[in-house]
């Protein structure tokens, strides 16, 4: 059986360690086919994000370069992850959507696939506004 910490070293850039103003952060248990989906959805919406810092449970995983990132996905013959064993429809996922939370006096930003009661917290100002 393949180790399931090498799909998620695909998914991330291991000479880019800056953190970057947006992260992505995931609930814990996420498997690298939904954090594939959830990063496709990220690059998607914003086609001039080149970067994004992605957080499982909490822990760090490293940061997502769009030019890597696709690549990655052309590596493997697909669009996206998965999609080579027909086991989704090709497109976005619709399984969640993406919650952006932004800090009111910085431009640090997280995004979210899951509501846990809490929002983020910028480490400087506090608790972050749901801004969509």
């Amino acid at each position: 059986m393949s180790d399931p910490g090498m799909f998620f070293a695909l998914l991330v850039d291991p000479e880019d360690a800056a953190p970057g103003p947006l992260r992505l952060e995931l609930p814990p248990g996420t498997s690298a086919a939904v954090a594939a989906a959830a990063l496709a959805a990220v690059f998607h919406a914003d086609p001039g994000l080149e970067r994004v810092e992605v957080t499982v449970g909490g822990q760090p995983l490293g940061v997502s370069r769009r030019e890597r990132f696709a690549g990655a996905l052309s590596e493997m013959g697909s669009r996206e992850f998965g999609g080579g064993d027909h086991a989704a429809l090709p497109g976005l996922s619709r399984r969640f959507a993406l919650l952006r939370f932004a800090c009111r006096d910085c431009d640090l930003a997280v995004l979210r696939v899951h509501a846990d009661g809490q929002p983020p917290s910028c480490p400087d100002h506090g608790p972050m506004e749901l801004t969509r």
